[in-house]
């Protein structure tokens, strides 16, 4: 037997590398895959006023996610979700969806998705540290909000003026309210991982 295993370990890594078994795990990643992009849609349908402005669990729902399912899963799911948006499916805030506001003023935010999951996927995961992951999250949230700024630049150069002032307008207001979904999410992750097994 290889490398010193014993004859368990040796049919516990054949039966992995199986036709049966590779087919199983894909299945079950596009079933994850899927079952992200419905937590981000639920996450964007939930709003709640904030200096007279909704804002939504969206953010909430991608650390989950991304802290869930991993950066390759949690990205693929992004990807779908946008997908679905942009085809016309009601999946992002306020039920809306398509191209208009993949494009619009706040369009920003959500392609900003894409950058905060790719770099979780890059530098994150279950091999990291609790404290690795958290601060690749809260840096994906950085990049979330840039990407949101520099729509609202586009679209209203004069009221936003620079990056600073849409900064100050866009993000620093919320910023408390995103922190605050960024340690729920960590605290859902942590209790469903201790409950639910769930592939890497």
């Amino acid at each position: 037997m290889p490398d010193g295993l014993t004859k368990k370990e040796t049919l516990a890594r054949q039966e992995e590398k199986s036709p049966r078994r590779r087919g199983s795990s894909r299945v079950l990643d596009l079933v994850y895959i899927a079952m992200g992009a419905v937590i981000l849609s639920v996450s964007a349908w939930v709003s709640f006023p904030v200096f007279q402005i909704p804002v939504t669990l969206q953010t909430f729902g991608l650390f989950a996610i991304l802290l869930l399912l991993g950066g390759k899963r949690g990205f693929c799911s992004v990807c779908l979700y946008l997908l679905l948006g942009a085809v016309g499916l009601p999946v992002f805030a306020s039920f809306g969806g398509g191209l208009g506001v993949l494009f619009g003023p706040t369009g920003g935010f959500l392609w900003g998705f894409l950058p905060a999951s790719l770099l979780f996927l890059l530098f994150g995961g279950k091999k990291r540290g609790e404290k690795q992951n958290m601060l690749l999250l809260f840096l994906g949230l950085l990049l979330i909000d840039l990407c949101g700024c520099l729509f609202f630049l586009f679209f209203y150069p004069a009221s936003a003026g620079n990056l600073g002032q849409a900064l100050l307008l866009c993000v620093l207001p919320f910023l408390p309210f995103d922190l605050l979904k960024l340690f729920f999410a960590h605290l859902v992750a942590r209790s469903v991982k201790n409950q639910i097994r769930i592939l890497p």
